[in-house]
């Protein structure tokens, strides 16, 4: 992330609604830094912005770069997939799960 970048800035809405969508998963972190203000760990190699990495729990030492789509739906279907324990609200596709069953 940079604060001065375009396509970042068309991303935060996107990555806040994501946030707000997954804030009830105890298995899941949405965040992000300022690569211009903040020393970036080797692991996450920086290039372009914006860099989106994912973290599995327990191996932060060990990101995935995230090089998919760039909507919310895209996002939750990566995370379903990826989350090292599964989600509470979608399945391991991203299909939301019902909660009036």
């Amino acid at each position: 992330y940079a604060p001065w970048c375009g396509h970042c800035k068309n991303l935060e809405p996107k990555y806040n609604e994501l946030a707000e969508k997954l804030s009830g998963e105890s298995g899941i972190t949405i965040a992000k830094m300022d690569a211009t203000a903040n020393d970036v760990p080797a692991p996450y190699n920086v290039r372009g912005f914006p860099t989106i990495f994912f973290a599995p729990k327990g191996r932060k030492s060990n990101p995935k770069k995230y090089e998919s789509g760039r909507e919310v739906e895209d996002f939750i279907k990566y995370l379903a997939k990826e989350a090292t324990d599964e989600l509470s609200g979608w399945d391991r596709k991203g299909k939301e799960k019902r909660s009036d069953l």
